[in-house]
């Protein structure tokens, strides 16, 4: 038998090993709190149970978070967790409307062409042009009218948990969240990954067609990023008016001037005017997916099973280039890696705005994938994944290989296909 028998054989195994622990936890968490919910994933032929109480049709948008918890980052996901239940209060998300447009004045009194450095307008109520000129005067009653994301935007979870203790601390905190007094509670499903603590492996296995019946989004992310850094109605309401397939928030650190994202196109900007761009790259933290965009990648790599080994030992290099060859040209031919050098200011580049009459980002095709700039996110830099591991270090070198060589993915980290800029005030 042939060295790639034995490593296919040992992948199956192992594939099948992940489906038999899922099923015996699924038994536990099914005798447990109320707050959080269980699904079972039985076979490869992905016969999930529905899930009880969910309705879809009650908000305008429904994503599904998936996160990886290690030990270190059960506090921060329960904290987020904690955030993202309280929207459900309608007083409450009240608050966080009016706290997310606190700092349109500052920015309509600093001008169009204002610097807005993260670290000094903070990034929960971080301001930007287009939701601060939709309201002119911070007037939450209109907000609310037209499209309050606290309300609208309704986000459960999926947590990857990586050991029993983080099974047991999670399971144990579930209990002291305060559940919202709406019916349409945020729901926690949490999982065993255990056996093979990988992002991309969880996120192949178990984010399918029937896990992500009923939802708009699946939103990947680390367990080191936090959500509740986030301005929620400013980054979907641009979600909702860009309409990316793939799409991710910049990143900032936690120390002063640390930017958390390796490549220099997909960390912050600071001119206000510059919203976003389409990009040849998402990163693999915390990528925001179409669900069929997702479900349709998903499904192109099951298929090249040879990859899948290295998947489950941790190999995620080139999928952050992969997902966006894939949004735009469905990984046919060379991969587009655009001929936007510089993201600076150009009054030719087409606007984000809620104004129909003006020239609008709608007006460009489907956008593959987009980072937002205006809307940063807390990066905390746990660094709880072990990537000195050799059989580790292989299997990024192998998913580079597959996707380069299999569908012609590109270094393509100099460059982007468009710039969006934000309307004239």
């Amino acid at each position: 038998m042939n060295f790639s028998k034995i490593r296919h054989m040992a992948f199956l195994i192992a594939f099948i090993s992940t489906l038999c622990r899922w099923m015996s936890l699924n038994n536990f968490l099914s005798s447990q709190s109320q707050y959080y919910s269980s699904s079972s994933f039985f076979d490869g032929n992905e016969k999930i149970n529905k899930r009880e109480g969910f309705n879809s049709s009650l908000f305008s948008t429904n994503v599904l978070i998936a996160r990886s918890v290690s030990s270190s980052e059960v506090s921060n996901i329960l904290a987020d967790i904690a955030k993202v239940q309280s929207f459900m209060n309608e007083e409450v998300a009240k608050e966080h409307l009016k706290a997310s447009l606190s700092n349109c004045k500052a920015l309509r009194d600093a001008g169009y062409e204002a610097k807005l450095d993260p670290k000094e307008f903070g990034t929960e109520a971080h301001p930007n042009h287009v939701s601060c000129l939709q309201s002119p005067d911070d007037n939450v009653a209109a907000v609310v009218a037209r499209d309050d994301n606290f309300r609208t935007v309704k986000a459960d979870f999926i947590l990857f948990a990586w050991n029993q203790e983080v099974i047991q601390n999670l399971t144990i905190a579930m209990t002291t969240i305060k559940p919202s007094t709406s019916t349409n509670t945020t729901k926690v499903q949490i999982i065993d990954v255990s056996e093979s603590p990988k992002k991309i492996w969880n996120w192949m296995v178990y984010l399918s067609n029937t896990m992500l019946s009923g939802y708009d989004y699946v939103w990947m992310m680390d367990g080191d990023i936090s959500i509740a850094s986030l301005n929620w109605q400013s980054f979907w309401e641009l979600v909702k008016l860009v309409k990316p397939k793939v799409s991710q928030a910049t990143l900032v650190g936690t120390e002063s001037g640390a930017y958390r994202s390796a490549h220099p196109k997909l960390r912050p900007v600071l001119d206000s005017r510059i919203i976003a761009a389409e990009t040849p790259i998402i990163e693999v933290g915390s990528p925001l997916f179409e669900v069929n965009t997702w479900l349709g990648y998903r499904d192109v790599v099951l298929k090249h099973t040879e990859v899948l080994p290295d998947v489950r030992l941790g190999g995620e290099h080139c999928f952050d280039l992969s997902w966006c060859h894939y949004a735009r040209a469905t990984l046919k031919g060379h991969q587009d890696c655009g001929n936007i050098e510089a993201i600076q200011y150009n009054d030719k580049y087409p606007t984000v705005s809620h104004n129909i009459a003006s020239v609008t980002v709608s007006e460009v095709t489907e956008p593959s994938c987009v980072v937002f700039y205006q809307t940063p996110m807390v990066h905390l830099n746990k660094q709880s994944l072990n990537k000195k591991a050799d059989d580790f270090g292989n299997a990024q070198k192998n998913t580079c290989t597959f996707w380069r060589e299999t569908f012609n993915v590109q270094w393509c980290v100099q460059t982007v296909h468009e710039v969006f800029v934000a309307a004239l005030p």
